[in-house]
């Protein structure tokens, strides 16, 4: 671990970089909960096992103006997963286009009408976008 000693000099980051690589075994990338490979398959498992990525695929391929909360939901719910690099990767251009679609059609055919949501909305087809150039 002498990558650790040129990485940082302050002393707390460079104990915890030591306790990390005292316990990292392999497959573990970091410290956080998700940061393995048994954690990344078991959530593959759970995300295959209860359809997730399909269920969320499936309203927003539901019409915006017969369920616009439910539509609005399930793109938030795919962003926000999306950004925390916990969707499946194999769909997750196909979701992020199909999320984007949805919510600026709610801002083109005027689904919503109270103005703070609308800016709401803005501001998800925003994340959503930024989220794709990265």
């Amino acid at each position: 671990m002498q990558l650790c000693v040129v990485l940082s000099r302050d002393e707390k980051t460079l104990r915890i970089w030591r306790e990390f690589a005292t316990l990292a075994h392999m497959g573990t990338w970091g410290i956080t909960a998700i940061e393995n490979d048994a954690a990344w398959n078991w959530l593959d498992e759970l995300f295959d096992v209860i359809q997730f990525a399909h269920r969320v695929e499936l309203m927003l391929r539901r019409d915006v103006h017969e369920c616009p909360d439910e539509v609005r939901a399930a793109a938030c719910v795919a962003s926000t997963l999306m950004a925390a690099n916990l969707w499946p990767s194999e769909t997750k251009e196909r979701t992020k286009d199909l999320a984007t679609h949805q919510l600026r059609r709610m801002l083109d055919e005027k689904v919503f009408a109270n103005a703070v949501i609308v800016a709401e909305i803005r501001k998800e087809v925003q994340r959503l976008e930024s989220a794709r150039a990265r």
